[in-house]
């Protein structure tokens, strides 16, 4: 993909409306990275709201998971590390069931690059995490607001 097409795709991408008020919206500039790995890497599944509505979710075999309501499943409790893991993709979850979703972890890497991308790899599933957390249904206390 050429640099013109990607920049055109990151702004619908960034202007698309999102979880977050026309206020909140307007005070972000840029958006957090949080958002932007979403909105590009998961929202065509899991929907921009995060409720599993994407625009391909009815192609596929397994219903994409409601991403904000991941703490209400559990009682209240966001589990940091095992999200980042099922993200990750590269650990076996057996909780998780079979793996329908892509393996972010290799797919977040810049392909060609010869150094070890381990940091830079985790950072953006960190990032991704943060956001699922600011997205829950009710907020979680103390998460900042994206």
């Amino acid at each position: 993909m050429g640099i013109l097409p990607l920049a055109l795709a990151l702004g619908v991408l960034l202007a698309a409306p999102g979880p977050i008020g026309a206020e909140e919206k307007a005070s972000q500039s840029p958006p957090p990275r949080g958002r932007i790995l979403y909105r590009l890497h998961c929202s065509s599944c899991h929907g921009v709201s995060g409720a599993g509505d994407g625009t391909i979710a009815d192609d596929l075999r397994v219903e994409p998971a409601d991403l904000t309501r991941i703490a209400k499943r559990r009682e209240g409790d966001f589990p940091r590390d095992e999200i980042a893991q099922i993200i990750d993709g590269r650990i076996d979850i057996g909780t998780h069931g079979t793996r329908e979703m892509p393996i972010w972890g290799l797919s977040l890497r810049d392909l060609g690059r010869g150094d070890d991308q381990e940091v830079e790899v985790e950072s953006q599933i960190n990032l991704l995490v943060d956001y699922l957390a600011s997205i829950q249904e009710p907020p979680l206390e103390n998460t900042p607001a994206f």
